[in-house]
């Protein structure tokens, strides 16, 4: 029998999976579990045989960021979503003891319970943190931490802890260590992608400047030297792609070679390249490499017909490779899904009227995706246009019963526009259906309290301030029932109560005065 050579493996640097593009699924809520591939919109599909992926928080920042590797490269992923309440939780085992692998840790905070436990490894070639991240949601306190520690090492429960620290427990301990986590200062963060201007320029062979790009087009910039073997590999096959795409692709190849202009043009000329040609500056370098300016050749650089940077190759490029991205460009049209999905990244940036033309055409092409009109409700109530956002969440609730989400909004946007019944109602389906959450119990208490029933309301502030025993909202509107089932002092100790906790809230300082 012939043995295989272990070499041929080992010196391995090609596709296993023909660049297949990487995936990221999320699960939104409802009824039943359905995963969604949001890789596009959220910028994860890289195409460059990944590997391995880890969630960590590499700035201190209190997110998740991601880091990938592939066959070709390392990447970091920085997490831009908006801020939202954590715990970071640490845990140490007595002296003398091993790593505390398998203590599984439950944390409850905001009406929800999460567990998680202690692993070095997970997926594929993946090493992770011991330290353990929850995700918090808006909840300003943690009820509970519960942690079972390995090899017979107990049960313990602490209570009443703060958020957005790095809790560190201690087996056996009383109380764990509270401490901010390290970060990094503004000054040391990495740089992000290129930002890329259409209005840049650089100075041709000729002696002019022309700008790298046309506005309306997508745009190539390479950058590569004569004297670069690599570059002269991949020249034919860009030159064979400005070709293809002349006049509706911009194709800028940048020589970091800037002394010999002749010489450029003459090897340009050998390889067939027809692109406009210019010559790097200081300027042009510091945009696509940073303020290092390390330049790498060959790299080349693609951006939509928009200016966004859409893949970057700091390698030779594969013959094809090019002219099937620039046919994806040039044709593109976002599926509706990944349309509603990149709609709820612009209307968490603020970009909200950015947002609806993506998520009206999204609901056209899928008139029964309930995520589609939830979004669009969200985005007009975002914007004030509330009385429009009745109809496509009442759209997304008549989909999926089961979303709690859009049974939340809905109720929402039924109760600032005076429809405290129907609100009510569908506060109680949300409550149902997620259990009780202070938003959901404050809401359903403020409609009762607008309708007069009164008991109603009382038990809903309550049931609001088991959740959150600080919210200010759910003490100010309890002491309005108080005050209207002629319990003033009562009504005066929750109005004192507030005071203590935004010493500067003016209504009920009014309100309190009122009463004495």
């Amino acid at each position: 029998m012939e043995l295989a050579d272990p070499n041929t493996y080992r010196n391995f640097r090609g596709s296993w999976s023909g660049y297949e593009r990487d995936c990221l699924f999320h699960n939104p809520d409802g009824r039943e579990p359905r995963f969604v591939n949001t890789a596009y919109v959220m910028g994860l599909d890289f195409d460059d045989d990944g590997r391995s992926a880890a969630p960590v928080d590499v700035d201190g920042d209190g997110d998740l960021d991601l880091v990938c590797l592939s066959l070709q490269s390392l990447r970091v992923v920085e997490n831009t979503s908006p801020r939202r309440s954590f715990a970071r939780i640490r845990l140490a085992q007595k002296a003398g003891k091993p790593i505390p692998l398998n203590a599984l840790v439950k944390v409850t905070a905001g009406g929800v319970t999460q567990q998680d436990y202690v692993r070095i490894t997970d997926g594929f070639q993946t090493q992770v943190p011991m330290d353990l991240h929850f995700g918090l949601a808006e909840a300003k306190r943690i009820d509970a931490v519960e942690i079972a520690w390995p090899g017979g090492g107990g049960v313990q429960k602490f209570e009443g802890l703060p958020v957005d620290r790095l809790l560190v427990f201690r087996e056996g301990g009383d109380a764990p260590s509270i401490t901010e986590l390290p970060h990094w200062p503004a000054e040391s963060r990495p740089r992000v992608a290129p930002r890329f201007s259409t209005e840049l320029t650089a100075r041709t062979l000729a002696g002019g400047e022309e700008k790298l790009a046309a506005p309306g087009k997508p745009a190539v910039v390479n950058f590569w030297a004569p004297s670069c073997a690599p570059c002269r590999e991949e020249m034919p096959i860009i030159a064979s792609a400005s070709r293809r795409f002349a006049g509706r692709v911009r194709f800028a190849e940048v020589s970091t070679d800037v002394a010999d202009p002749a010489h450029v043009a003459e090897a340009a000329r050998s390889f067939g390249v027809e692109a406009a040609q210019f010559l790097a500056n200081d300027a042009v370098v510091r945009s696509f490499f940073g303020p290092e300016k390390l330049v790498v050749t060959p790299s080349t650089f693609v951006f939509d017909a928009q200016g966004n940077l859409r893949r970057v190759f700091q390698r030779p490029i594969a013959a094809g490779e090019l002219e099937g991205l620039l046919e994806t460009l040039l044709d593109e049209s976002l599926p509706a899904g990944d349309q509603a999905r990149l709609a709820w990244r612009l209307i968490e940036s603020g970009r909200i009227e950015e947002a609806l033309p993506y998520l009206e055409k999204a609901a056209r092409e899928f008139p029964d995706d309930a995520l589609v009109f939830y979004n669009m409700g969200i985005g007009l109530m975002k914007i004030g246009r509330t009385e429009e956002a009745v109809a496509p969440l009442k759209r997304s609730v008549k989909l999926d019963p089961g979303f709690a989400r859009s049974r939340h909004s809905l109720a929402e946007a039924l109760r600032r526009r005076g429809a405290f019944a129907e609100a009510a109602a569908e506060y109680e389906e949300a409550i149902r259906i997620r259990g009780d959450e202070y938003e959901l119990c404050w809401g359903l208490g403020d409609c009762f309290l607008r309708l007069d029933r009164n008991e109603d309301a009382l038990l809903a502030f309550d049931r609001a301030l088991a959740m959150d025993r600080q919210g200010v909202a759910a003490l100010k509107s309890k002491a309005v029932v108080l005050a209207r089932l002629k319990r003033m002092a009562e009504a005066a100790a929750l109005l004192r109560r507030v005071l203590e906790l935004t010493p500067g809230d003016e209504e009920a300082a009014k309100w309190l005065e009122q009463m004495r």
